[in-house]
């Protein structure tokens, strides 16, 4: 809004005139961005859609941390595709379809995160000072394996993992 004042005769009058600063649109940011990478147009976007971004990335994900990750991803297309989004009519609607597909695969890597992890820790024996507790399930056939071996195999096996002594109380007992 502008407002002026005006002169006119002995008296002054205020003029009221509301001047309208030229908003550009989301196709013009976006041409901006595409054809030279401006970094203040891409801000007035993030600014624009950064709320409705992060809600539908909050509601696809349920964790702050996720959501926040998403949300950049999905700021990380608009920077890159810029170009192709000027075609877009309504940029929210593409934000909001582009964020529910960037979560499903950030949630899908999660997931896929996690169970590499529990095989992981499955596989990983714990490494402790104390001694385990084989499952009873495998007890005889631990006492038939044991049996196999040759004596110093087997006494240094029965020292380190059924004595639970450490790697270093081992080597020294046996100098």
């Amino acid at each position: 809004m502008h407002i002026s004042l005006s002169h006119r005769g002995n008296c002054a009058h205020l003029l009221v005139k509301a001047v309208m600063e030229p908003t550009a649109s989301d196709r013009d940011l976006l041409r901006e961005v595409a054809e030279k990478r401006s970094e203040q147009a891409f801000a007035e976007l993030v600014s624009r859609y950064a709320d409705l971004v992060h809600a539908a990335a909050t509601r696809q994900a349920r964790e702050s941390h996720l959501a926040e990750e998403i949300t950049q991803a999905v700021f990380w297309l608009v920077w890159q595709r810029a170009g192709k989004l000027q075609s877009v009519a309504h940029l929210g609607g593409w934000l909001i379809t582009a964020t529910r597909n960037v979560a499903q695969n950030q949630l899908r890597h999660e997931q896929r995160l996690k169970r590499r992890e529990r095989r992981v820790a499955l596989m990983t024996p714990e490494i402790s000072s104390e001694p385990t507790q084989p499952s009873t399930a495998i007890l005889p056939l631990l006492d038939d394996a044991l049996a196999r071996l040759g004596k110093v195999d087997r006494d240094v096996i029965v020292e380190r993992f059924i004595r639970g002594r450490t790697h270093s109380q081992v080597a020294a007992s046996w100098g």
